[in-house]
């Protein structure tokens, strides 16, 4: 009967946990608002991808004070709790003209590592 109690704590234990990119999601979200100061509207998270397992490229978008559409796309270094940001790396943003995004700043390392 104690064995069985262990095994249903355990179980239990394990499916509370939250998944390692849900973790990150929430970490980075609130980084992103954070250092937005309020001034990010309608702030989506479009992508992300874990790359290992503390580090994470993200793709999001939202909309500027100067009402423009804005998509990012940067790496967040994430400490192994994976609750804090060691860094970040811009990698690419956008912005909405015309009905389609076009290119502001482009990090050069990323490009070259499209291409490969």
């Amino acid at each position: 009967m104690k064995n069985k109690f262990i095994i249903v704590l355990f179980v239990m234990f394990i499916y509370c946990q939250k998944k390692p990119i849900d973790k990150a999601t929430n970490t980075i979200k609130q980084n992103i608002e954070l250092k937005g100061e309020g001034m990010l509207n309608g702030l989506k998270i479009q992508s992300i991808q874990m790359e290992d397992s503390t580090t994470f490229k993200v793709k999001y978008t939202f909309t500027n004070p100067f009402n423009k559409v804005m998509r990012m796309t940067n790496r967040f270094y994430l400490n192994t709790l994976l609750d804090t940001i060691k860094s970040k790396e811009d990698l690419r943003t956008e912005v909405m003209s015309e009905g389609e995004y076009r290119t502001v700043f482009e990090n050069k390392k990323f490009l070259k590592k499209l291409n490969r």
